[in-house]
């Protein structure tokens, strides 16, 4: 399993990842979020592989319509976000599209 990571940088500042169990994720009923006033991802590391892609992916395009100052509704953001989260990852991880994973693999390789 993938060691999971404590941050991320962009710009030269560092932003936090932070993580739920399980039950903390059902205590406030969803799997991952971003929190605009701290800047912090939090994801439930329980979920499955393909799950907690899927949330990473979601709550990091929450994280830059934020920091790029886009001016969504919370309705239009959310199904946006919800929508390109689940259509890349379907994208890349459907075995049609092997060239297109093994290219992306190569270029995070070779950077």
């Amino acid at each position: 399993m993938a060691r999971l990571p404590t941050h991320f940088i962009i710009d030269r500042k560092k932003f936090y990842l932070k993580y739920w169990t399980q039950e903390q994720a059902n205590k406030v009923q969803c799997d991952g979020e971003f929190d605009t006033d701290n800047a912090v991802i939090t994801i439930n590391k329980d979920l499955k592989p393909k799950d907690k892609l899927i949330t990473v992916i979601h709550e990091f395009l929450h994280f830059l319509v934020w920091y790029n100052g886009l001016k969504l509704s919370d309705k239009s953001e959310e199904k946006y976000v919800d929508l390109f989260s689940t259509q890349l990852i379907g994208i890349l991880l459907n075995p049609k599209n092997k060239d297109l994973k093994n290219l992306i693999i190569k270029i995070l390789k070779d950077n």
